[in-house]
C-alpha cells in the first residue's frame, strides 16, 4: 500500500510540475504575441506616419520647382521682348522688368541686367536694374565669374542656365540666371538672380505643417559632387530625411526635406500601446485562472488517482479472472469460441443461423489397435502428442474446432469467425496437418512409440451453427447433412490423405494439385459423390505433399490369407480366401476371387508361413484394381501389427528405390477434369 501511495504521489508531483511548465509556456507564448502584435502595430503606425510626410515632401518640391520656373518666365519675356523688336530701348528694358518685378511676390529673380559684346569682342553692361551688386561687382573684374556661365549660355542658346550660388556685397546667397539670345545682331546676354533668402520667404507664406524643414543642396558647372546651397539648422534632430532631385537650368538641385517628431504630432502608437497593455492583461489574468485550475486540478487528480488505483486493482482482478476463464474455457472449446462467449455473452443464448461453411474431419489411422498395445498412460502421451501438433496447425489457419472425439478432430472453417476463403483456408489446414505428421512421427519413434497415418476428409456446404443444449449445458457447434457428410468422406481415406467433396473444389481458385479422383455412394446420401485426393496447394499457401509410394516386393509363392470386409465399423461374417502378391509395410497386391469395390475396407488374418512372415492382423482399404490382372486389388494399410510391419519393411527394403504417383494440377476453377475421371496410383509391374 506504501508503495502504490508512492507511486501516487509521484505521478501527482509529475503531473502538477508539468501543468506548471504548460502555465509558463502559455503565459509566455501570451507575452511573445502581445509583443509581436504590439511591434507590428508600432511599425505599421510609423510607415504610416512616414508615408504621410512622404506625400507632403513631394507637394512642397513641387511647388518649390514651380516658383524656381515662374522666376525665369520675366526672363524669358524679356528676351521674346528683345528678339522680336530687333531694338530696344534701356529705358523701355527696365521700365518693363520693373512691372513684371512688381506683379507677383512669387517671383524670385530680385534683378536683371542686359550684355553685349563690344567691337574687341568684349562684353559690356548696357543696361542693369537696381540692386544688383553681383554684376557691378564682377563688371569691374572683366566680368570674371560670369565669363563661364556666359560660355556656357552662348553654347546653349535660348537655354537658361543657373550659375553656382555666391555671396552678394549684403551678405545674401543668390545663384546668377543667363539667357543667350540667338537671333539679334550683335551677341546678347541676359542675366538675372534667384535669391534664396526669397525662396525662404516664400516657403514661410504657404501652410508648410510644423516639423518640416528645407535643406536643399546642389551641383552646378564645374563642381563635382553636391554642395549645401540651404543647410540644415544646427542641433536639429530628424526622425526622416526625405529628397527631391531635379535638373534645372543645368543644375543638379536636391530638395531634402527634414521631418522632425513635431510632424503630424510623430506617428499615432495609441493602438499599439493598447494591445501591447490589453495583450498582457488578458495573459496574466488567464494565468491566474490557471494557476487556479491546477492547484484545483492537484486536488481532484490526488482523488481520482485513488480512485483509479482501486479501479485498477478491481480490474486486474477481473483480468486475471477472465484470463483463466478463457485459458480453462478454451482447453474445451475453440479459442475463437471462447473470445467470443467472453466478449458477448448473449452468445451463450441458445440458437443459431444458418451459413456456408467447410467441414474438416481427420482420424487416425489403426490407432485403435496400437491403443490395446499400450498403457493408458502411454496411450494419452501418444494422443496428447498427435493432438498438440494438430491444434497448432489449425490455430495458424483459423479453424474452428468443434470437438475432439478421441483420436478424431472435427473443424468447422467460416463459423463462428465468417471468411470468405473457408475452403481454401481448411484445404491449406488440412495439407498442413500431414505435413506436420512427419514431426509428430519422429517425437513418436524417439519414444519408442510406432508411427501414426492420418487420413482428412473435407465438404463445403449449408449448415447450422450456434448454440445446442441446454442453459446447464451448452455447445457450440455445426449440425446438417454438410456435417454428417463429412465423416463419410473421411472414411474413404487412406493414411496420409487429403481427399475433398466437389462442393469443396467449386469454391476453390487457389492452383490445386490433384492426384486421384473417385466416384463414391455413401450410405445416407442422396447422391453419389465425387471425391478427389488434394496433394497440394498454391499460392498464398504453396504446400505440397511427397507424391511417393514404394514399389511393391513380389512373393514367390504367394502369401496366403483370409479377409473380411468391414461394414461400418463392424466385421463381416463371411471370411474369403486370397493370396498377397506383392507387398511393402504400406500396402499389398492381393488376388481373390470376391470382386471387391475401391475404398471397400478390410480385416486380413495373416499365419505364419515359410516366408518366415509373424502371423497377425492387418487392415486396410482398397485403393484401386491392379491393372491387366484379374481379381487382383491393391489394399492401402490402415493398421498392421508391429512384427508384421517389420517383417514387410525388411522383406521391402531389397526392392529398392520409390515411383512417383501421377497427378495433375488445376490452376483455375474451369480446368479440372471431367466428372467421374479417376487418376490413380501408377505402380511397377509385379
Amino acid at each position: 500500500m506504501t508503495r502504490s501511495r508512492a507511486r501516487r504521489d509521484e505521478g501527482s508531483t509529475q503531473r502538477t510540475r508539468w501543468y506548471t511548465w504548460l502555465l509558463i509556456m502559455v503565459v509566455a507564448a501570451g507575452v511573445a504575441a502581445s509583443l509581436s502584435t504590439s511591434y507590428t502595430l508600432y511599425r505599421t503606425a510609423q510607415r504610416q506616419w512616414i508615408a504621410r510626410a512622404e506625400s507632403d515632401a513631394q507637394r512642397f518640391s513641387g511647388m518649390l520647382l514651380d516658383w524656381v520656373d515662374e522666376s525665369y518666365a520675366p526672363l524669358s519675356g524679356l528676351a521674346a521682348l528683345v528678339e522680336t523688336s530687333r531694338k530696344t530701348e534701356a529705358k523701355e528694358f527696365l521700365n518693363a522688368f520693373d512691372g513684371m518685378e512688381s506683379r507677383a511676390t512669387t517671383v524670385l529673380l530680385g534683378a536683371a541686367a542686359m550684355l553685349e559684346r563690344d567691337s574687341k569682342g568684349g562684353w559690356m553692361l548696357v543696361i542693369s536694374s537696381g540692386n544688383f551688386p553681383l554684376l557691378e561687382s564682377d563688371a569691374a573684374a572683366g566680368y570674371s565669374r560670369l565669363a563661364p556661365l556666359i560660355a556656357l549660355a552662348e553654347e546653349r542658346p535660348n537655354q537658361f542656365v543657373l550659375g553656382p550660388p555666391v555671396n552678394e556685397a549684403e551678405g545674401r546667397l543668390v545663384s546668377p540666371v543667363l539667357l543667350a539670345l540667338t537671333r539679334v545682331k550683335v551677341p546678347t546676354v541676359l542675366v538675372g538672380k534667384l535669391e534664396y533668402a526669397t525662396l525662404k520667404d516664400a516657403l514661410r507664406g504657404i501652410p508648410t505643417p510644423v516639423g518640416f524643414s528645407l535643406i536643399l543642396n546642389g551641383k552646378f558647372m564645374g563642381q563635382s559632387e553636391m554642395r549645401p546651397i540651404i543647410p540644415a539648422r544646427p542641433g536639429k534632430n530628424f526622425a526622416e530625411r526625405l529628397s527631391t532631385r531635379a535638373t534645372t537650368g543645368g543644375a543638379d538641385l536636391e530638395i531634402v526635406w527634414g521631418v522632425t517628431k513635431q510632424y503630424g504630432n510623430g506617428p499615432d502608437y495609441a493602438v499599439a500601446t493598447m494591445t501591447l497593455v490589453g495583450g498582457l492583461a488578458v495573459t496574466s489574468l488567464f494565468g491566474m485562472v490557471m494557476a487556479g485550475l491546477i492547484k484545483r486540478n492537484r486536488v481532484i487528480n490526488e482523488k481520482v488517482d485513488e480512485a483509479t488505483t482501486a479501479l485498477q486493482r478491481q480490474s486486474a482482478e477481473l483480468a486475471r479472472a477472465h484470463e483463466l476463464v478463457r485459458r480453462a474455457f478454451g482447453r474445451y472449446v475453440s479459442e475463437e469460441v471462447a473470445e467470443s462467449l467472453l466478449r458477448s455473452p448473449e452468445a451463450l443464448d441458445l440458437g443459431g443461423e444458418e451459413r456456408e461453411a467447410t467441414i474438416l474431419m481427420s482420424d487416425l489411422r489403426g490407432f485403435t489397435a496400437m491403443v490395446a498395445r499400450l498403457t493408458p498412460h502411454e496411450a494419452l502421451e501418444v494422443l496428447n502428442l498427435y493432438l498438440e501438433a494438430m491444434v497448432d496447425v489449425i490455430g495458424r489457419y483459423q479453424g474452428t474446432i468443434d470437438e475432439i472425439m478421441g483420436d478424431a478432430i472435427v473443424v468447422i472453417f467460416g463459423a463462428p469467425v465468417a471468411c470468405a476463403e473457408h475452403a481454401e483456408k481448411a484445404v491449406a489446414c488440412g495439407l498442413a496437418m500431414q505435413l506436420a505428421m512427419a514431426d509428430v512421427n519422429r517425437r513418436l519413434i524417439e519414444k519408442g512409440a510406432p508411427e501414426l497415418e492420418m487420413g482428412i476428409g473435407i465438404h463445403t456446404g449449408r449448415m447450422i451453427v450456434g448454440n445446442i443444449g441446454s442453459v446447464r449445458r451448452t455447445k457450440y457447434t455445426a449440425v446438417g447433412t454438410s456435417v454428417n457428410l463429412v465423416g463419410r468422406i473421411e472414411s474413404f481415406t487412406i493414411g496420409g490423405q487429403v481427399l475433398v467433396s466437389e462442393d469443396t473444389l467449386e469454391k476453390i481458385t487457389a492452383t490445386l494439385r490433384i492426384d486421384g479422383q473417385f466416384e463414391v455412394e455413401p450410405k445416407g446420401a442422396s447422391r453419389r459423390l465425387f471425391l478427389y485426393e488434394i496433394g497440394g496447394i498454391g499460392e498464398p499457401f504453396d504446400l505440397w505433399l511427397s507424391p511417393k509410394t514404394k514399389p511393391l516386393r513380389p512373393l514367390a509363392p504367394p502369401l496366403p490369407v483370409q479377409f473380411t470386409v468391414l461394414e461400418e465399423k463392424f466385421v463381416g461374417r463371411t471370411v474369403h480366401d486370397g493370396h498377397v502378391r506383392a507387398l511393402t509395410d504400406l500396402e499389398a497386391s492381393i488376388r481373390s476371387a470376391l470382386p471387391l469395390a475401391v475404398l471397400s475396407n478390410l480385416r486380413i488374418t495373416v499365419t505364419a508361413t515359410s516366408h518366415g512372415n509373424p502371423a497377425g492382423e492387418i487392415y486396410g482399404k482398397v485403393v484401386e484394381p491392379v491393372a491387366e490382372a484379374s481379381g487382383e486389388i491393391q489394399v492401402r494399410f490402415t493398421s498392421i501389427t508391429p512384427e508384421l510391419k517389420a517383417w514387410a519393411a525388411a522383406l521391402a527394403s531389397t526392392s529398392g528405390g520409390e515411383k512417383e504417383t501421377e497427378a495433375t494440377f488445376r490452376p483455375a476453377p474451369g480446368s479440372r477434369r471431367a466428372r467421374g475421371q479417376s487418376l490413380v496410383r501408377d505402380h511397377e509391374a509385379v
